[in-house]
């Protein structure tokens, strides 16, 4: 049962990641670009968030498959 926790934690993880990266420009703050990461426009900011999290979601992902088969085999 803890695969299948950690399995959860993990998905949810990445669907927060995609959904905070998708609409990263719907919480921009005018005046606030000074200290946003790859600032001081919106689309660099963007590129940079999607480019820490892309590699995250795929690291996510990979650990994903092992733990879901654990799951399975839990279940048989």
């Amino acid at each position: 049962m803890a695969a299948a926790f950690v399995s959860v934690l993990l998905s949810l993880l990445v669907f927060y990641l995609i959904g905070r990266i998708t609409t990263y420009g719907a919480f921009w703050v005018e005046g606030h670009e000074a200290g946003a990461w790859g600032g001081p426009t919106l689309l660099g900011a963007w590129v940079t968030h999607a480019l820490l999290a892309v590699p995250a979601i795929a690291a996510i992902m990979w650990l994903l498959v092992p733990l879901t088969n654990l799951v399975i085999r839990s279940l048989r």
